[in-house]
């Protein structure tokens, strides 16, 4: 797609990013436009699939090998948001036990901690309790797919179907608790939490495409 020589983009080749997202900018994403340009047979990805010399389209493998592919990626997505959403919580509950607010308590001038109050432990308590029961539902589904990858390296597909339903179903309900949680612990820190400083703020942006990519919450509930 490029020339050896300059490394610029051939004749009928564009090439570009996307430009600046809300959040995940750590991971470039760009386009790729051809325009009346052939791509020779010998340069396609071919690990899986291939294009004989007469145009068809041909398998190399069951194609459920590819699906297990997508239940990891799933899998590696849940497990990451998971992750998100604990460090966030454990960040607003040290700022809560750090952070004091109103001098309330009887005999004292001294203000009492965030974490005094119910209602912000409500909060706290229910995204670090979520946090921490999804790493134990995600411990066994890993563990599921570890032994999944091993009967079809056996020529085994059965666990395959159960383990879609259950990766499809976890990594949309997994994803709208970071996407939420981390959002509401952030509030929970006030003014601080609005800082990039923080971390929280940063770790939305990076949690925010979670919903979306490798299939959007909506259908993966389905």
């Amino acid at each position: 797609m490029r020339s050896l020589e300059t490394h610029e983009p051939l004749p009928g080749v564009q090439v570009g990013d996307v430009g600046t997202k809300i959040g995940y900018n750590t991971i470039d994403n760009g386009y790729l436009m051809f325009n009346q340009y052939r791509v020779p047979r010998k340069a396609l990805l071919s690990r899986f699939v291939s294009i004989t010399k007469t145009g068809d389209f041909k398998m190399k493998s069951n194609p459920r090998i590819i699906y297990q592919i997508m239940v990891q990626t799933r899998i590696a997505i849940t497990a990451g948001a998971a992750n998100v959403l604990h460090r966030a919580a454990c960040c607003a509950t040290r700022y809560a036990a750090c952070r004091r607010q109103f001098a309330s308590i009887k005999g004292s001038d001294e203000e009492r901690q965030l974490l005094d109050y119910q209602l912000h432990q409500d909060t706290l308590s229910k995204h670090l309790s979520i946090a921490m029961t999804l790493h134990l539902v995600i411990s066994d589904l890993i563990n599921l797919e570890t032994q999944s990858s091993i009967e079809i390296q056996n020529g085994s597909f059965k666990l395959l179907d159960i383990l879609h339903h259950f990766s499809a179903g976890m990594k949309a309900l997994v994803t709208d608790f970071c996407y939420v949680g981390v959002d509401e612990l952030r509030q929970a820190c006030g003014g601080a939490g609005f800082l990039l400083s923080s971390g929280i703020a940063d770790w939305w942006g990076e949690a925010a495409p979670f919903p979306t990519f490798e299939g959007v919450n909506v259908i993966m509930y389905q």
